[in-house]
């Protein structure tokens, strides 16, 4: 009943989810509608405001151009009229006064000896101009204009300006004498023009293109407009292009990345590393997919052969998800139960005293409904436990006690549960892992994918150990959650009847898969006997309290260094790996027959033997030497 309904839950959920997405999918397209509303607004917006200012400014022009026009015409009006009476003054002194009496004298002294016309020199002069150039006000300063004119009484605004005219020819007694020469005229009766005053320039704005010019416009508004013949207004607004380059861009790649983990422990496992992308490509610019060669590097890792009795010393944060559910029966529960136990003593917490596996525990098949307080149902959550932790001894007393849950198989609720574990107790630098013990089945499908995308969108490892007698196509999901490549994250077991019995072999396997790094003991310790050295401290060396070092220069293996050290009737030596691979120091650590024999069989954290401690260094492995050999050599 609990499968029935869990596939009417899937179908349920299933619909849900696409109905969530079509609604996502219709917010986004709404979103970038409405966003492209409000940007083209804003741009009229921008240019509305442009365009009333222009208005404004042709309005208040066209005024101001009117006024000067009827200005003009009734200045042109009454300066006809007063030239005319000028005119007339003038042609009355010039030809009747002046000139009549110019030649009546001539016609009288025609017959003179005395002083015949040839005789009499008038006076001539220049027209008036500006003595000094300047107009003075009454107060004495020099003015260019003045705001108060005009006024009723045009004598009282502008300046004075002393005109002068020059004499030309100097009159003898009997000419006619020079006129005044000096005159004050009123000047400068005109208002003082003001300038076109004009806000700072804005910002450039965003270019309306990416690429393959767009355009960028500043702006700027009138502050004050011009008046009296003043200077006229700039533009006020300017245009310049940008993003004139090529929309067609290829993607830049960052470096490689670290190498994964192994996904084997031995017998030849698979690493890869990869290039993320920096920047992004444009229009047809080309980038290398993510599984070509330029991008994705895979690589061999682990290829020693498998001795069978191989532990677990990878940086790994693992979680093992316990399947207790009622479709396994008691009894097969306890064959899960005893599995899980055992399985952990091929894991070590430390080793070389360097931190190795953190393990905690998540168990469901507790699945069950409960009504909440608004009538709806949900699942009830998997049993936290035991959270990561590196006493593995507490791990198998907290497996071992479990209970049969006896309910359907929440296995989305189980892998949340490892979820929130790794997120309390988990390390930045070590790798996150849930590992999947259960009878294959499962009761929400679409529940359990969902969970499963979102441990992977985390980079969180799932390993799935179905114990199962055949397959099927639950089978068939479960390799399509496991983490990719399937096959070596995924182990059938075949039945619980096989696993019982064979706890040891499965172990094995599973330890091989899903471990990224492991050692045999025997292969060590046969290896250590041939050195006759044994490493002591993976990535460290021992502080200056525990011992000192001296640089012996570089070689080109453990063994040259090892040899070299020997001959100084030294005991210790760090050996460089990475950046600094090669270099060869030898140290001064207090080594004795009994402090060698004791780590040679358990090398999980040796101690400095002064009370120093090692310093951790990903550069260099710390090595201890047998002093049998040092003493055999003198």
């Amino acid at each position: 009943m609990s499968l029935e309904w869990g596939k009417f839950r899937d179908g349920f959920d299933e619909l849900t989810a696409e109905m969530n997405q079509n609604q996502e999918e219709y917010d986004s397209t709404t979103r970038n509608i409405n966003e492209e509303i409000t940007s083209i607004n804003d741009q009229k917006t921008r240019h509305m405001e442009v365009l009333a200012n222009t208005i404004s400014s042709i309005n208040a022009d066209t005024e101001e151009m009117n006024e000067k026009d009827q200005q003009e015409r009734d200045l042109t009006h009454e300066f006809d009229t007063t030239c005319a009476v000028f005119r007339e003054k003038i042609t009355e002194i010039l030809y009747t006064k002046i000139c009549a009496v110019r030649k009546v004298r001539n016609e009288l002294l025609v017959f003179s000896i005395k002083t015949p016309p040839s005789n009499i020199s008038d006076c001539d002069f220049t027209d008036w101009h500006s003595k000094t150039g300047e107009c003075i006000a009454d107060n004495g300063d020099v003015i260019l204009c003045d705001d108060t004119c005009p006024r009723q009484d045009p004598y009282k605004c502008g300046g004075s300006e002393t005109m002068k005219r020059d004499i030309v020819v100097v009159p003898d007694s009997s000419g006619m004498k020079c006129p005044k020469l000096e005159r004050e005229k009123k000047c400068r009766q005109k208002k003082c023009p003001i300038d076109c005053l004009m806000s700072a320039w804005s910002g450039w704005s965003k270019c309306t293109k990416d690429c393959e010019s767009g355009v960028e416009t500043k702006t700027r508004s009138v502050l004050t407009k011009p008046k009296n013949g003043g200077m006229g207004c700039d533009s006020v607004q300017e245009e310049r292009p940008c993003n004139t380059g090529s929309c067609d861009r290829d993607c830049t790649l960052l470096d490689w990345g670290d190498w994964s983990p192994c996904s084997m422990a031995c017998g030849g496992g698979d690493k890869s590393r990869t290039r993320k992308v920096l920047v992004p490509i444009r229009g047809q610019g080309k980038c290398p997919k993510k599984t070509s060669p330029e991008r994705l590097e895979d690589g061999k890792c682990n290829t020693q052969p498998c001795a069978g009795d191989e532990i677990c010393v990878a940086k790994q944060d693992l979680v093992i998800a316990l399947d207790g559910s009622g479709s396994l029966k008691e009894k097969g529960f306890k064959i899960l139960q005893t599995f899980a136990a055992n399985l952990t003593l091929r894991y070590e917490p430390k080793y070389w005293g360097t931190e190795a596996m953190k393990i905690g525990v998540s168990l469901f098949g507790n699945g069950h409904l409960l009504t909440l307080e608004d009538g709806t149902t949900t699942i009830q959550p998997a049993v936290d436990l035991q959270g990561l932790t590196y006493d593995f001894a507490e791990v198998r007393t907290k497996i071992e006690k479990a209970k049969w849950q006896r309910g359907f198989t929440n296995m989305a609720q189980g892998l949340t549960t490892a979820d929130t574990i790794l997120a309390q107790g988990g390390r930045a630098d070590a790798q996150s892992a849930v590992l999947v013990i259960s009878d294959g089945k499962y009761s929400f499908k679409y529940q359990t994918a969902e969970k499963v995308q979102e441990l992977k969108d985390k980079n969180i490892m799932i390993f799935m150990a179905p114990v199962s007698d055949g397959g099927g196509g639950e089978l068939e999901e479960l390799k399509k959650w496991a983490s990719q490549p399937w096959h070596t994250n995924y182990e059938r077991i075949p039945g619980l009847a096989a696993l019982r019995y064979n706890m040891d072999i499965y172990s094995q396997k599973l330890l091989e898969k899903f471990c990224s790094d492991s050692i045999s003991p025997s292969l060590r310790r046969a290896e250590d006997n041939l050195r006759q050295y044994i490493l002591a401290r993976e990535d460290g060396w021992p502080n200056w309290n525990c011992a000192g070092r001296t640089l012996l220069g570089p070689k080109t293996s453990k063994d040259d260094c090892a040899e070299k050290v020997r001959g100084l009737k030294q005991l210790s030596f760090a050996f460089g790996k990475g950046e600094a691979k090669g270099k060869c120091y030898a140290e001064k650590i207090l080594v004795d027959q009994d402090y060698y024999d004791t780590y040679r069989i358990n090398q999980t954290d040796p101690k400095c033997p002064r009370g120093g401690k090692c310093d951790d260094n990903k550069m260099y492995d710390t090595y201890i030497i047998n002093p049998k050999t040092v003493d055999s050599s003198e």
